[in-house]
């Protein structure tokens, strides 16, 4: 809704926009979801470090992430991930303490690697659940929340129905998700970061959803 799509119901993240600096040029480094982290975690191109897709090339350890200069600078780090496709293995967890990357396939159904996730509402548990086991309480800490459900397949469907595009009404559920996790953050000394590691197609130029094509729709 704060990029001006008619269709978003996005309160939470409108207010987000609303109360503090929202960019209105972002452009990601790769429409694919692991070398796009990797950049967004080091500052550097995914080229760098030799990574062109998702999970062939893991992030070398001699990369320096922002976990890892947080830790130094005596924060508690912890991470949870919703998807396996950035799954430890792959290096995106130096610097974290906390490494939540457990994730299986709901009632031992089988679907495609890339598409093992947890649903919003799991993720959102996990660091409230971490929050209260003392970290908020602490100097300082980083917390990393990754959410995967505005991502294909769109199959939300029993979050607010009333919403017809199923995309629409997946970003609408990562949405109130993340009203419960902030309600769990004390706002006030606290800095929050919202940002994606691509977009999707939708349509755009025939590509449905993203990896093909470096179309402003995917970056």
């Amino acid at each position: 809704g704060a990029y001006g799509h008619a269709g978003g119901r996005t309160p939470v993240l409108d207010g987000l926009a609303a109360r503090g600096v929202r960019f209105a040029d972002a452009t990601a480094h790769a429409p694919l979801t692991h070398p796009s982290h990797a950049a967004i975690m080091t500052g550097r191109y995914p080229g760098a470090f030799g990574i062109k897709l998702k999970g062939m090339t893991p992030l070398p350890a001699d990369a320096v992430t922002i976990a890892e200069r947080f830790r130094a600078a005596g924060y508690d780090t912890a991470a949870v991930i919703a998807s396996v496709i950035l799954d430890e293995a792959y290096g995106l967890g130096q610097g974290f303490a906390s490494y939540d990357d457990r994730i299986s396939a709901r009632g031992g159904e089988m679907v495609a690697l890339s598409d093992l996730q947890r649903r919003a509402s799991e993720v959102t548990d996990r660091p409230l659940a971490w929050l209260a086991g003392g970290s908020a309480k602490r100097e300082g800490w980083f917390l990393w929340v990754h959410y995967y459900d505005p991502h294909a397949p769109y199959d939300s469907a029993q979050v607010d129905p009333p919403i017809g595009d199923p995309y629409d009404r997946e970003v609408a559920y990562v949405d109130a998700e993340l009203g419960r996790l902030l309600k769990g953050i004390d706002a006030a000394s606290t800095i929050v970061a919202v940002t994606s590691d691509h977009g999707e197609g939708l349509g755009d130029h025939g590509e449905t959803d993203h990896g093909y094509f470096v179309y402003d729709s995917t970056l």
